[in-house]
């Protein structure tokens, strides 16, 4: 936009300080970040100005007497009605309000909640500027994201779509808003779209339409699971956290059957101690867990910086220069997973494959620096075998790597692999992790064409 009008903000009562420092900060914020100067005018819902609906951006404080007062939601409603429907409209939400109880015109907007749930004590907490260091804290970096997400929109060409990269990240429990909140800013910050864009209310068949029609613009989903089950939706016998977290399920199954060229997949993230507070989570929990075995559902439980830091190695690998790259099936090929220090050992091993009549799968780490992980997958979804090299590798690697191989058909691959493999320096360390007939611990402490020969057996006894 070349030129934008006033930021018109609406509330019940421009004598409110909360209100007042909200606009105040919100000026100065995205003067900051534009470097040039914004007029932010408030106008009270009851207002007849004519400069009502008049503007490029509309920002709605919807306070929880708006709902208390009949006459304050009339207004609120009535002035949504107001606006012009292709201008940004944000909803801000100081305290709690009614579920669903929105203005129809504003269910669909954008909507930035300045509350929690402390996840320690159970209570409300209101982010304020002259509250405690957390909730000040939180009012700062709310403030700073509703900031960042105008000014990206009015750096933005008229008419150019939203990223075609997208994450969905489900909405989640009150007690975990916080985390939700720094995550949604690290996915917005890596030029990645975040859906769901409002906050999803309605019935049973309202939400699960809601739900799905944003998880098919997604690659993936992520979903933040706090102590609490949640309240029930009407109609449903699941809370929305569940709800949300089935429609991806059946989001990822509907890729595989379909052969998209990226499957779908969901993240599942708790913090350490997370512990389920009733016996509804408790069981959603290990449903989840058993989940994890049979398709391909990423859980983690640990600091939030490693979820980050898993979310922007999983955000890099979907450059779409990789995506678009095809392994073809060959009658005989075997992908080889190992560590970047054992680059220089696999070498021999993949001449005496090649020599062996089997094409060498294997990631090199000095030309892939971006897409590894979208190789990775491309890799394990079409090898006919497979090996993972232990050179002296941790455990939590190894079991890592095992759980791909696990989860390949989340990957894309139809077919069961021929033969998997273990080549290992500790075969007595690691001797109970692979079991069944197309399996094989390999002694590296052999010699090379020694320790293969099963190997190679197996693969090309598969083509008679």
């Amino acid at each position: 936009m070349d030129s934008v009008k006033d930021i018109l903000v609406y509330h019940a009562s421009t004598n409110d300080t909360w209100n007042a420092i909200f606009i105040e900060n919100l000026k100065v914020t995205l003067e900051q970040l534009l470097g040039k100067p914004f007029s932010i005018k408030a106008i009270e819902y009851k207002s007849s100005e004519h400069s009502k609906g008049n503007s490029d951006i509309n920002i709605f404080i919807a306070s929880p007497s708006d709902f208390s007062n009949s006459g304050n939601f009339d207004c609120l409603a009535t002035t949504a009605s107001s606006i012009n429907p292709n201008s940004l409209c944000y909803v801000i939400i100081p305290d709690t309000i009614p579920a669903g109880s929105l203005p129809a015109q504003l269910k669909l907007k954008p909507a930035y909640t300045f509350f929690d749930v402390d996840s320690v004590i159970g209570s409300i907490r209101n982010y304020s500027v002259f509250g405690n260091s957390d909730t000040s804290r939180l009012f700062w970096a709310k403030l700073l994201d509703l900031a960042y997400d105008i000014s990206i929109n009015l750096l933005s060409e008229p008419n150019k779509k939203k990223s075609s990269n997208a994450i969905y990240l489900a909405e989640t429990t009150p007690d975990q808003y916080e985390n939700r909140d720094i995550i949604k800013s690290e996915i917005i910050h890596r030029g990645f779209a975040v859906y769901p864009e409002h906050i999803l209310t309605g019935n049973k068949e309202d939400l699960n339409g809601q739900i799905s029609d944003y998880l098919n613009k997604c690659l993936m989903s992520v979903h933040i699971i706090g102590n609490n089950y949640g309240e029930i939706i009407k109609g449903s016998e699941y809370s929305l956290t569940e709800m949300q977290y089935r429609a991806s399920a059946k989001r990822w199954k509907d890729s595989i059957e379909k052969s998209t060229e990226v499957p779908f997949s969901k993240l599942v993230w708790s913090q350490p101690g997370t512990r389920p507070a009733d016996e509804r989570q408790r069981w959603f929990a290990g449903s989840m867990r058993a989940e994890e075995n049979d398709a391909f559902t990423e859980i983690m439980q640990s600091p939030i910086e490693e979820l980050k830091a898993n979310l922007r190695m999983k955000m890099l690998s979907y450059d779409k220069s990789a995506t678009k790259k095809t392994i073809e099936k060959s009658s005989n090929n075997a992908y080889l997973i190992y560590e970047p220090k054992d680059s220089k050992r696999i070498e021999d091993i993949s001449q005496y494959l090649i020599n062996n009549g089997i094409e060498v799968l294997a990631i090199d780490f000095k030309k892939h620096t971006e897409n590894l992980v979208s190789t990775h997958y491309a890799y394990l979804s079409k090898a006919k075998a497979v090996i993972i090299f232990d050179f002296e590798s941790n455990n939590l690697w190894i079991n890592s790597k095992l759980k791909d191989v696990m989860k390949a058909p989340g990957f894309g691959r139809t077919e069961k692999f021929v033969v998997k493999a273990i080549f290992t320096t500790h075969k007595d360390r690691l001797g109970d992790l692979l079991k069944g007939s197309d399996n094989l611990m390999m002694d590296a402490n052999l010699k090379i064409s020694e320790a293969l020969k099963p190997f190679v057996q197996k693969i090309n006894s598969s083509n008679g």
